[in-house]
């Protein structure tokens, strides 16, 4: 499913204009947040002086969530089907 959203992603970033660009990552991001699947952002910010040019790029990344697993192997001695008393 992450390879379905990052191909869509690149559609997204070849349409003609930004309406159509905007509505095509809205849709991306809905999908990727039902299937819990991590996104990540960039924003760019730039500066830039007489003799002097930077960048600046901050990542926001939206974590995976984690798993937990849970082993309980302690016999169980209560029988839950079991009619007599």
């Amino acid at each position: 499913m992450s390879a379905v959203l990052n191909l869509a992603e690149m559609t997204a970033d070849n349409q003609m204009d930004d309406d159509s660009r905007e509505d095509a990552r809205e849709l991306i991001m809905a999908a990727a947040e039902l299937f819990d699947i991590p996104t990540h952002r960039f924003e760019l910010e730039t500066h830039t002086s007489d003799d002097d040019n930077t960048i600046v790029i901050r990542i926001h990344t939206d974590p995976k969530p984690r798993l937990t697993l849970v082993s309980d192997n302690t016999p169980n001695t209560h029988n839950d089907n079991d009619n007599t008393e």
